[in-house]
C-alpha cells in the first residue's frame, strides 16, 4: 500500500487462488476509483506477483514484483511503460526485486534481495548504476 501525491490510496491485492488474480486497486477515501489488473495486450496479468510498490514524481506507479523478478511501472492510467529484468550484480544470482522507492530526481531505486544490491533507474527504466558495495544483509 502507498500514499499518493493526490492523497488518493494505491494497494496491491491477491486473490490468493492458484490463478494469481492480483491487481492493484485505487482507492479516493473508500471510494475504489481505479482497478489494474491487465497490461495494453489483454489477457496478462499486470504483474504475477504481490510486491511493494510507490508512485513516482511524474504519477508513474512503480511496482517490485519479486515472484516475476521484474520492476513493473506503469502510467498513471494502468497502462505499462516499462518492465525491468535486473542486471546481474553476481552471475549466479537472479533478480529479486524485494523493496521499491524513487527519490526526488524521479529515479527509481530497487532493492534487489538475491544480489543485496539497489538498480537504480531513470525515470524511462533506462539502467544507471548499482549501489552494491554497502554490505546490505537480507534487505527488505
Amino acid at each position: 500500500m502507498c500514499s499518493t501525491s493526490s492523497g488518493d490510496l494505491l494497494v496491491t491485492m491477491s486473490s490468493g487462488s492458484y490463478e494469481r488474480r492480483n491487481k492493484i486497486v485505487r482507492y479516493n477515501g473508500s471510494t475504489e476509483t481505479q482497478s489494474i489488473q491487465w497490461d495494453e495486450k489483454g489477457g496478462q496479468f499486470t504483474y504475477d506477483g504481490i510486491g511493494p510498490l510507490i508512485e513516482s514524481r511524474n504519477l508513474d506507479i512503480c511496482v517490485a514484483d519479486n515472484r516475476a523478478g521484474k520492476v513493473v511501472v506503469l502510467n498513471a492510467d494502468g497502462k505499462v511503460r516499462f518492465r525491468y529484468s535486473g542486471r546481474s550484480v553476481h552471475k549466479d544470482k537472479e533478480f529479486m526485486p524485494i523493496g521499491i522507492t524513487t527519490d526526488s530526481l524521479g529515479r527509481i531505486l530497487a532493492l534487489d534481495f538475491a544480489s543485496k544490491s539497489i538498480h537504480i533507474l531513470d525515470q524511462d527504466g533506462n539502467f544507471l548504476r548499482f549501489i552494491d558495495n554497502c554490505s546490505l544483509e537480507n534487505p527488505s
